[in-house]
């Protein structure tokens, strides 16, 4: 399954964090994703040899990515993903991991406003949906990690600068 959040985050700057089970690790299985339209969209999930945070911006895509092996399916993971205009990093378990497609380009959300949210599955109308177990979703309007840290398991909470927090623990709205 996946949930439809509607029209959410549209930020110049910000975080995304979940934790997340894999139970397989294919090409296009999409944690979450923005879809605005054709040319505009953002997806954070599983390429065809990577893990990966992509914003496509006017049909340009941009995108930071690491190894899909060091995704193990059947383990809990956690992802952050911090970006502004100039800057992205994507943090798997706290590791930090800077290969960027385009180190000039602009990884903001803002453009996307107007589009859906989807935890669990591609946006729009795409059939690509994620196999596995989500928690714990969390979008925040500040960047909330800049360097290595440890994941601490357990509720994330609510604070200033939450733009949206869905629990997912299986008491409604499950993925």
């Amino acid at each position: 399954g996946y949930v439809d959040c509607g029209d959410v985050f549209n930020v110049p700057q910000g975080t995304i964090e979940l934790w997340f089970k894999p139970a397989t690790i294919n090409n296009n299985e999409w944690l979450l994703a923005k879809y605005k339209d054709k040319g505009n969209s953002m997806v954070l999930g599983f390429g065809p040899r990577i893990f990966l945070f992509q914003v496509k911006t006017n049909g340009q895509y941009r995108y930071v990515q690491t190894g899909k092996k060091k995704v193990k399916p059947g383990k809990w993971h956690h992802v952050a993903c911090t970006f502004n205009k100039d800057k992205v990093v994507l943090f798997l378990n706290g590791i930090p991991y800077r290969k960027v497609s385009d180190p000039g380009g602009n990884y903001s959300l803002d453009h996307l406003a107007g589009g859906s949210l989807f935890i669990g599955k591609g946006g729009g109308k795409s059939k690509e949906y994620y196999n596995g177990l989500i928690s714990e979703v969390r979008l925040s309007n500040t960047i909330r990690y800049t360097r290595s840290f440890k994941p601490v398991r357990g509720s994330f909470k609510s604070d200033a600068n939450t733009v949206a927090l869905w629990k997912l623990d299986g008491k409604g709205n499950t993925v």
